[in-house]
């Protein structure tokens, strides 16, 4: 008898320390697995599991992320808002205080930004042949002007119009008209579109949806149907 009074003790201590801590070690250990790759602080994490108890199986009922200004690939990316529900992890390095890797998540959304400065200067060092670039943005239409040089031996005034697109995982650059005058006479020509990121490598799994320019900022929707880091 003495014992199973033990027992329940400890069971019943084991019960509310997860309630009450367990979900501050698991939101701890994400903010230590994500801050190298974006600027948070530790407020910008929270982790929601009723009871708290269910941490010790590796299972939150929800998670919400913010980051803002941090590169991805050679682009920066200005914030990203992240909701994920039914997410499953390994529970044992978030309880030792180590790095947390989300597993799995039963579903979720994600909003990203980019601010027109970091897009142009992006797109400046990434369209090939074309020196000097001067980017402007009109609604969804970008328009880059600048001087065309082939090979060295051709040089001329150019202007790009194009736009942002999805093209499955990638955020890219699709130029719709290339117009180079030189020598009196305008052409137009065709160039192959750009790729800004790719977010198969993005934490969490996303898959983007929908894009938007708004405000100075390039938004960007997706949904998170698994999660893998």
């Amino acid at each position: 008898m003495k014992k199973l009074f033990i027992l329940i003790i400890l069971a019943v201590v084991v019960i509310l320390g997860a309630n009450s801590y367990a979900p501050e070690m698991v939101a701890a250990g994400i903010y230590k697995s994500l801050s190298p790759r974006m600027t948070m602080q530790r407020s910008d994490v929270v982790v929601h599991a009723s009871p708290g108890v269910k941490i010790l199986a590796g299972r939150l009922d929800a998670i919400e992320i913010h980051g803002r200004n941090f590169k991805a690939g050679d682009l920066i990316i200005d914030s990203v808002n992240c909701q994920l529900q039914n997410v499953r992890f390994d529970p044992l390095p978030a309880l030792l205080g180590s790095r947390v890797s989300l597993s799995q998540a039963g579903s979720g959304d994600m909003d990203v930004t980019i601010r027109t400065a970091d897009l142009s200067q992006f797109l400046t060092g990434k369209v090939k042949n074309l020196s000097d670039v001067q980017v402007e943005f009109d609604n969804d239409t970008v328009n880059l002007h600048g001087i065309l040089n082939l090979g060295g031996i051709f040089k001329a005034q150019a202007s790009l119009t194009g736009r942002f697109a999805l093209a499955k995982n990638k955020l890219m650059f699709v130029p719709d008209h290339l117009t180079v005058e030189g020598r009196g006479v305008e052409r137009s020509l065709s160039m192959g579109s750009v790729e800004l990121y790719d977010f198969a490598g993005f934490p969490f799994g996303i898959q983007p949806d929908s894009i938007t320019m708004q405000d100075g900022l390039l938004k960007i929707h997706g949904r998170v149907n698994e999660v893998t880091d």
